[in-house]
């Protein structure tokens, strides 16, 4: 897809990406009367990307409505393989107890990464599903816990973070910088974490060095 895309922007008007189901499709037909670069076939109907804000509980696959109750993520249902396959499935780990140096969050705004996109199409194993990262109030501490209390606005690494509420260990967290929103916040754990480890730790880069970065965009 990414070599066609390429020649989709070289060459406009010549291509179409086509991704199919096992409909039958009169392909000359529809090839010949879109003018959309991409379509997705499913059940016989022709669907194009947009971008929307928001999504209701009809879209959301799974139990009860998209807003009810907290005990709810979103995650790879079924045998996975496909975006398709991503829905609502149930959460226990969001209300269960919590143990030395846990919290208990809720959850404002999730980093989405290409690993959760390699998680989805079944390209990577996973034992904690998708969302690995986000930013969220305190709303419970557990036993032990000293830096962090009820109301903190907080963000870092966690499991299940694409759900109103989860479980955090309070050492992979650290409080929202003043003037950072929860959506700024939550994109910062993964990349800024993999761009230290990789100039400080991996490339030994000291000041005054001039570095050549490519390849960076995921």
């Amino acid at each position: 897809w990414g070599l066609i895309r390429t020649a989709q922007t070289e060459h406009p008007d010549r291509f179409v990406l086509l991704d199919t189901d096992t409909t039958d499709l009169d392909w000359n037909t529809v090839l010949t009367h879109t003018s959309e670069p991409q379509l997705a076939l499913r059940n016989s109907r022709l669907l194009a990307p947009r971008l929307v804000r928001g999504v209701d509980s009809e879209r959301i696959a799974g139990v009860g409505g998209f807003g009810a109750g907290t005990d709810w993520r979103i995650d790879v249902v079924g045998n996975g393989g496909t975006l398709d396959n991503i829905g609502k499935t149930e959460n226990p780990r969001a209300t269960r107890p919590l143990e030395a140096g846990e919290v208990r969050l809720q959850v404002r705004a999730a980093g989405l990464n290409f690993y959760d996109v390699a998680v989805a199409l079944g390209l990577a194993p996973s034992n904690e599903g998708l969302g690995t990262e986000g930013a969220g109030v305190v709303v419970e501490t557990g036993p032990g816990v000293t830096r962090l209390a009820v109301g903190d606005r907080v963000f870092g690494g966690f499991a299940a973070a694409f759900a109103p509420l989860t479980i955090a260990d309070e050492r992979t967290l650290a409080p929202i910088p003043e003037g950072l929103s929860f959506g700024e916040a939550a994109s910062v754990p993964t990349v800024f974490l993999t761009a230290y480890y990789g100039l400080r730790d991996l490339a030994g880069l000291k000041a005054g060095e001039r570095v050549l970065i490519h390849a960076a965009a995921g």
